[in-house]
């Protein structure tokens, strides 16, 4: 029977125990439980789990401290064929690496190559990954390196914080510990090597790295705030000699509107135009925009609460939720001019749509008016949401004024994010 030790947490043991099978361990069980010296606050409780259980403790210290060497004596006392680490936040000497009769395996909560290293929920969210999942591997001095021995994917969604990532995460790897710890165990598994040309390595996340930089894109800013949520130390930014935490969840209206405070800047500038995410004292004029518009027959149900309720508690709705994004266009004297409009802008799909919709009283005179108008929509498109592709959509129907010089001049065009000029926001792209 298999002599297996665990390494891990609160959350990596407890879920080892419940998926290792019985029957293939000596006496039934683990041999040992051991925790990490450098988090304390978990100690207690494995400490008593093991107890419960009737399965040794230790406490890893630092190799450099001198009750290392009676550890890990007490580790080759226990003449082990495995080690299975999970959720473990030290480094595992090679000394100790080197103890078990078949490997010292790891379970790791990314897709490797990808996300070797610490924080890999994380640095999955804030770099807008759209799946990750969970591997288990065989561990060598480096970290993350060793060969696979099994894989399990999991979708993620735009709308969640890494809490909902983590209890999916934990979901899979429950799952894949439960079919492959037999074989494991059973030496059944044959380990594949990783792919090195696909391998990204990222450092250990600090609070002061949950700055937020205003000048940023809006979609970089909405993940980096929706991966530091409590307990994580949040995303932050700095009001004179204020420190403003966003520890909460906060949707991607939420956050517009706080970027238009911070960083009030717009494309467009020695322009006719330029954009301000949707305010309370807009709404009359969105009204008056959307009644009457092609998007309101299409979505009455959606857009009739904006006639229905009272502009405070419309408003209200609008933030707390992402299934558009709204944008007032305004002209040189500060007069709102007309709208642009995201829906479901966390939504996956290929082709976003963006529309534009400009009151019906005025009209466009001029090719550079149209001009800035498309410039901010792909601003928005491209550069705030970096949307992978996108066409532009006018729905000013009734005023010929309006529709034609659109028509001529983008329909049916697919604009992608890389089409935004890099550092010259006052630049747009129009694809051949």
């Amino acid at each position: 029977m298999n002599k297996v030790i665990i390494f891990g947490d609160n959350l990596g043991v407890p879920l080892l125990l419940d998926c290792l099978p019985p029957d293939l361990l000596h006496h039934g069980k683990p041999v040992g439980i051991v925790a990490a010296s450098r988090r304390p606050q978990y100690v207690s409780e494995l400490e008593n789990l093991a107890k419960t259980n009737g399965i040794p403790f230790w406490i890893q210290p630092k190799q450099s401290d001198p009750q290392y060497a009676d550890f890990l004596q007490a580790m080759q006392n226990l003449t082990p064929d495995w080690i299975i680490v999970n959720s473990y936040s030290m480094k595992i000497p090679v000394d100790l690496l080197n103890l078990p009769r078949h490997y010292a395996i790891n379970v790791h909560w990314a897709l490797l190559p990808q996300y070797r290293g610490a924080n890999p929920v994380q640095w999955a969210i804030i770099n807008g990954e759209r799946e990750s999942g969970v591997t288990m591997h065989l561990m060598t001095e480096s970290f993350d390196e060793g060969n696979i021995l099994a894989q399990h994917k999991v979708p993620f969604n735009w709308e969640e914080t890494w809490l909902d990532a983590y209890k999916q995460l934990n979901n899979a790897a429950g799952a894949m510990l439960r079919k492959e710890l037999p074989c494991l165990l059973r030496n059944e598994l044959i380990p594949q090597p990783q792919d090195e040309t696909q391998a990204r390595y990222f450092h250990r996340r600090h609070p002061e790295d949950g700055e937020i930089a205003w000048e940023q894109p809006l979609i970089k800013i909405y993940h980096l705030v929706r991966a530091l949520v409590a307990p994580m130390p949040g995303a932050f930014y700095k009001q004179q000699e204020l420190v403003i935490n966003l520890d909460t969840y906060h949707t991607l209206p939420q956050l517009a509107l706080l970027k238009s405070k911070n960083h009030p800047y717009s494309p467009g500038n020695k322009r006719q135009f330029s954009i301000k995410p949707l305010r309370p004292e807009d709404i009359p004029f969105l009204r008056r925009c959307i009644q009457g518009d092609e998007l309101y027959q299409q979505d009455a149900e959606t857009w009739g609460q904006l006639f229905e309720q009272e502009t405070e508690q419309w408003y209200e709705g609008y933030l707390l939720q992402n299934q558009s994004l709204l944008y007032v266009l305004y002209d040189l004297n500060a007069v709102p001019y007309g709208c642009i409009l995201v829906k479901k802008p966390l939504h996956p799909t290929r082709t976003a749509k963006i529309e534009i919709i400009l009151e019906n009283r005025h009209s466009i005179s001029t090719p550079e008016d149209w001009q800035d108008i498309l410039m901010l929509s792909q601003y928005i498109g491209s550069f705030e949401l970096q949307l992978e592709e996108f066409v532009l959509h006018c729905n000013s129907v009734d005023n010929p004024l309006i529709k034609q010089p659109f028509l001529s001049r983008c329909e049916g065009i697919i604009y992608r994010k890389e089409d935004w000029i890099p550092n010259e926001p006052d630049c747009c792209h129009t694809p051949a």
